[in-house]
């Protein structure tokens, strides 16, 4: 699972490590802003490939179920298995062709400690940006919301939660980008849970628990998670 994320450096920056274009700088460059505390439902960036070059776009986290009737309220779906991704109504078509690379450097889980959660973060070991394997869909007034695909947590994540977001590295991005793959089987390699070794964690401020906060402070670290 991934129920918070971060985002905390500068566009430029991510427009350089994802290869886009310099227009989408430009066009995002007023509403964007680094983010300590990516909650489902927040506005978050991803990365597509629009059949000639990458592109860099905002959207929703969390996709609505495709059987959410009118006048009633459903859970988003803010993440995706990876292992029942051709199964499910929900996301079968969208693997096809409606992929995208969602933007991180960093993501929370939370480990129980008596009454209350400590937020763990885990970045990779050199400090670096990263992406979420992602779903979108668009609905008929032209928003777009996008899902993270998860998988059986590595050995450093489970032993806070089993699952983790799908993490992939630069060849993954390649081929999760890829238009011409279409077929679940193809994809397949892409959710393999990044090595261990790549990560490293620590526990951050405690007011991550809660979405309302947000700010720099949060991700500084308390301490080291002892459980290693």
């Amino acid at each position: 699972m991934c129920g918070r994320f971060t985002l905390t450096v500068r566009l430029e920056e991510i427009a350089e490590r994802f290869e886009v274009d310099g227009e989408d700088v430009l066009r995002l460059k007023e509403e964007y802003l680094p983010r300590y505390n990516i909650a489902p439902a927040d506005s978050v960036l991803v990365v597509l490939f629009d059949g000639r070059r990458r592109r860099l776009k905002t959207m929703h986290w969390g996709l609505l179920p495709h059987f959410k009737t009118a006048g009633k309220t459903a859970p988003l779906l803010f993440n995706a298995r990876a292992e029942t991704l051709s199964e499910k109504l929900s996301f079968s078509k969208l693997v096809e062709k409606q992929r995208c690379l969602i933007v991180a450097d960093g993501f929370y889980e939370f480990l129980p400690v008596g009454k209350t959660k400590r937020p763990v973060r885990y970045i990779l070991k050199e400090g670096k940006l990263f992406a979420f394997a992602g779903l979108y869909a668009v609905d008929k007034d032209d928003k777009a919301a996008c899902t993270i695909v998860t998988t059986e947590a590595n050995e450093l994540v489970k032993k806070v939660h089993p699952r983790m977001p799908v993490i992939l590295e630069k060849p993954g991005e390649k081929q999760w980008l890829d238009p011409s793959i279409a077929d679940y089987e193809s994809l397949v390699p892409c959710f393999t849970p990044l090595d261990k070794d790549k990560l490293t964690d620590y526990f951050a401020d405690p007011r991550v628990n809660s979405t309302r906060n947000e700010g720099p402070e949060l991700i500084k670290p308390q301490e080291e998670f002892q459980d290693k």
